[in-house]
């Protein structure tokens, strides 16, 4: 994992760059993996499972739909716990974390070896969680967000491109996302879900790290987990 916003020699950030001159990377990655077990009998029997990493590390072009990581978290939860054990994956705030290092491509299996990692660490983790208390509570406000414009002309160029580039899957996300958001501002929800001592921060859009990660440090709950693309979409925050 690495964070793929980058400074280069003369001070300019770039992103999800391989630009030649970059020295560093401008923020950090989130190691922490929060989780909440559910127990019947002193038995598992489900999970609410955080990690902020993408969900699109099957490096394989036109593969279709996949469950990518989290499906062979689950699967392996499974194995250990019964079949009947249900996980809940949230993907923590990585709108500015890449799988892997700069300049190197997904490896095939990338998905496998992180949901195994994962799967390995959870099952450690089960025999030091603690309880987390009594009692759930839900709040929601919506707020309204401007949005940086971008203009016809811009978007025309934009998929022009993808399509010239025979990209016609980021072409298409891309003309989703300028269908489904208003040009001059968004109303969005944001969400805290308490679970005994536990707090979830459940944030619209794709949450660059630092703010989950101050979100976290800021926190009055004991535990913290924080959840990006949650109710709707917004682009990257």
């Amino acid at each position: 994992m690495n964070n793929r916003n980058f400074v280069t020699k003369d001070g300019k950030y770039i992103t999800h760059s391989r630009h030649p001159e970059i020295i560093s990377e401008l923020d950090e990655v989130d190691y922490e993996l929060p989780i909440i077990y559910f127990e019947r009998d002193s038995k598992p029997i489900g999970a609410i499972i955080s990690f902020a990493l993408h969900q699109d590390s099957t490096a394989i072009k036109d593969l279709g739909y996949t469950g990518d990581y989290s499906c062979i978290l689950s699967k392996k939860l499974k194995e250990k716990y019964g079949q009947d054990l249900v996980t809940v994956f949230l993907i923590g705030t990585c709108g500015d974390i890449n799988h892997v290092p700069r300049n190197q491509d997904i490896p095939i299996k990338k998905y496998k070896e992180i949901g195994d990692a994962l799967a390995k660490a959870t099952i450690e983790l089960y025999d030091k969680a603690e309880p987390v208390g009594s009692g759930v509570g839900v709040v929601k406000e919506f707020v309204e967000i401007k949005r940086r414009p971008f203009e016809f002309s811009e978007q025309s160029k934009e998929v022009s491109r993808l399509l010239a580039n025979g990209d016609a899957m980021r072409a298409r996300n891309m003309l989703f996302y300028i269908s489904s958001n208003p040009p001059k501002s968004s109303c969005l929800a944001v969400q805290g879900i308490r679970i005994g001592d536990v707090f979830i921060a459940a944030l619209p859009g794709e949450i660059y790290t630092t703010y989950g990660k101050q979100i976290k440090a800021s926190s009055p709950f004991k535990k913290t987990m924080v959840a990006e693309n949650c109710n709707s979409y917004c682009g990257y925050i």
